[in-house]
């Protein structure tokens, strides 16, 4: 059995993940590399949000807020079109300015 624990960065709360019927060291390290992968990536994904998650929440926002039912449209529009299909998966901190400057 191979177990790994750690602490969530802002909420400090402890987060386990353990592996079982591992036959050899080798595999063990293997293994043990990958849950670590895989415990940075919960915490970055409590953490941070994806961009379609954001985007979702920046139009809803403007919606409901003084603009337009045309404007809210065509923002929408605009930003589904030319962000969604390249950053689908993104999360926000992953997206860099030279990124942002291909659209």
């Amino acid at each position: 059995m191979h177990y790994i624990s750690k602490r969530h960065p802002t909420s400090r709360q402890p987060k386990n993940l353990k592996r079982i019927g591992l036959k050899s060291e080798a595999e063990a390290r293997r293994v043990e590399r990958e849950l670590v992968i895989q415990l940075e990536e919960s915490f970055k994904e409590s953490i941070m949000t994806t961009w379609p998650r954001l985007a979702g929440q920046f139009m809803e926002s403007k919606r409901l807020s003084d603009w337009s039912e045309k404007t809210f449209e065509n923002c929408k529009l605009c930003l589904e079109a030319h962000t969604f299909e390249k950053w689908k998966a993104r999360r926000i901190d992953e997206i860099t300015p030279q990124a942002k400057g291909h659209f």
